[in-house]
């Protein structure tokens, strides 16, 4: 135990805290977890977080951070790297050049070693001030990848191209008399929203809320499936921060009371994204969400996104038919189109003329034709799909189908001749077929055209931090399922590489239906999705999604947490 854990060790049980039975079991666990005393006293619930920091502010004389006065400087990060920031477990937040003072944000103040190195490498003298386990997660963030931007992430910032090859038609608003950049100082502004983009980037975020409250900005990312809320700029910037993703997006920033919809893309170093925004009127102004794709991502292969081998091999096989329909089904942000995108890879070769049509274009890939649909000059997926099929296809993706006429012509196309690709939302697999009888297709068709049915979701992945535990009898046995005798059950820690969520990326759970003769032959009949299922597991062993989920749960990959809300998402 160190010095500065010996102090908070012995404050505690002098104040009745805890006892040194407590004490003694933390320690014992540091070991396989490497967590300071105070967290692994927090995580096991031997203390409450807010009353710790309560006796150890008036313990230590130590003040607790206060976001109001203790104002983020932009230059800190010249004092402190990330990496020192994660090994000190300290966050840089002002500096005092005059009188030498460097002020950081810490959750373990009592070890005073730490300031002694960082004041003989900063040169400056370190004031500490507490701050919670979350305090310092948005604070690292929002030094390191935010504002107060590392120089790496500075540059990144300032090399942000804006490609217009996405961008609608020039808006005439764009030089609205509403909106003078000189006046607005728009260089700064620019700066800052560029300053946003990366940051989510970095992260990995997959959509950006920018919300207006009444006297402040609520600005979150979603990674991982799951909304954080980052520091936000301040209030009596909104307006210009709205009117410059506005511009990028090519909407009317003279119009702010009806909803808008628009796209850019941006090159972020090597990195090029695809950004889909929305503005919504609300009372306190207009509510904007950006949709992140990276366009690196659209080159996963079938065994990176998670699939089993045994369901791999019957895709590969199935690819191989030279008509039919491939349908991917699942709730919106399961990954359907990056699933059909890594099967459009396969078959990506000059001898085969691939068209999609979709709304958004997610992924950009070379050699297929792309087409975006576009309502306003009155192409809908309907229309688009009979222009395509007299462009001779091999293959097509539909984006999505959502109505009889779509499903009606896309069962044609198969039915002619074509391998189709598409999306439907239902909640599995054996649900595909019923609906599109529901759509208004033809029994018969569905059962003709339809090959296979993918039901998909994502969780998070554990990070590396997790921490390997036994869970009770109870809880495994509401699976239904068998323990293998190798099964490594993991659950979420936290640590500064994840933010402290205990999880870091995502994994993909599968089904893969085969449609054959049996199930053919419910369709007909009108049966359901439950006796579809059944038929599927009893005739050649179907793998259901509960399957595929638990046997990455017995891997350590996700918890059993996360597995069970996919499993009833």
């Amino acid at each position: 135990m160190s010095s500065g854990d010996k102090r908070l060790s012995k404050a505690l049980v002098q104040t009745g805290f805890v006892t040194q039975k407590d004490i003694d079991s933390a320690i014992e666990k540091q070991e396989s977890t490497n967590l300071p005393l105070s967290d692994q006293l927090i995580k096991d619930k031997v203390i409450d977080e807010e009353a710790f920091l309560a006796l150890i502010s008036q313990k230590f004389s130590i003040p607790r951070y206060n976001p109001q006065k203790h104002v983020i400087d932009i230059e800190v990060t010249d004092t402190i790297n990330s990496e020192q920031s994660k090994t000190l477990n300290v966050v840089p937040i002002q500096i005092q050049h005059m009188h030498r003072i460097l002020t950081v944000a810490t959750t373990t103040p009592w070890l005073y070693e730490k300031f002694d190195s960082l004041e003989l490498s900063s040169g400056f003298r370190v004031e500490p001030v507490l701050c919670s386990t979350e305090e310092y997660r948005k604070l690292f963030s929002a030094v390191y990848y935010g504002n107060g931007a590392s120089s790496d992430i500075q540059e990144l910032t300032e090399e942000v191209v804006v490609d217009d090859e996405e961008k609608p038609e020039e808006s005439s608003a764009e030089s609205s008399d509403n909106f003078n950049v000189e006046e607005s100082d728009e260089a700064p502004i620019v700066h800052l929203v560029n300053s946003i983009l990366v940051r989510a980037v970095q992260e990995k975020a997959s959509d950006i809320h920018i919300g207006p409250e009444k006297n402040y900005i609520q600005l979150r990312f979603r990674v991982d499936g799951k909304l954080r809320e980052v520091p936000p700029p301040p209030r009596n910037v909104f307006g210009l921060i709205v009117s410059r993703i506005k511009i990028m997006a090519g909407l009317d920033i003279s119009s702010s009371l009806v909803p808008q919809d628009g796209r850019f893309s941006i090159r972020v170093g090597e990195r090029e994204v695809s950004i889909r925004v929305s503005t919504l009127p609300t009372i306190y102004g207009e509510n904007i969400v950006m949709r992140l794709l990276d366009q690196s991502t659209g080159g996963i292969t079938l065994q990176q996104l998670g699939f089993a081998a045994s369901e791999l091999a019957k895709i590969e096989r199935l690819l191989k038919l030279p008509y039919g329909m491939v349908l991917s089904s699942g709730p919106t942000g399961s990954g359907k189109s990056t699933s059909l995108y890594s099967m459009l890879r396969i078959l990506n070769t000059p001898d085969t003329n691939i068209i999609t049509l979709e709304d958004p274009i997610e992924y950009r890939v070379p050699g297929l034709r792309q087409i975006q649909l576009n309502t306003k000059a009155g192409m809908t997926f309907a229309s688009g799909l009979r222009s395509i099929l007299r462009q001779d296809p091999d293959t097509v993706l539909v984006g999505e189908i959502r109505d009889g006429e779509t499903a009606s012509i896309a069962m044609q196309a198969a039915l002619t001749g074509h391998l189709v690709f598409s999306t439907v939302h239902t909640n599995d697999a054996a649900g595909v077929p019923t609906r599109f009888v529901d759509m208004g297709v033809e029994p018969f068709l569905v059962s003709s055209v339809l090959q296979v049915c993918i039901g998909q979701r994502l969780a998070r992945r554990l990070c590396k931090c997790a921490e390997q535990y036994i869970p009770s009898q109870n809880v495994l046995e509401r699976w239904g399922l068998d323990v293998p005798e190798d099964a490594v059950f993991k659950k979420a820690v936290g640590c500064p590489d994840c933010f402290h969520s205990g999880y870091a990326g995502r994994v993909g759970f599968f089904e893969v239906l085969e449609i054959t003769d049996p199930i053919r032959e419910i369709i007909m009949s009108g049966g359901t999705s439950l006796d579809i299922i059944k038929m599927a597991i009893s005739s050649m062993g179907h793998r259901t999604m509960k399957v595929d989920v638990f046997e990455k749960v017995c891997s350590g990959i996700t918890s059993l947490e996360e597995a069970a809300f996919a499993v009833l998402m």
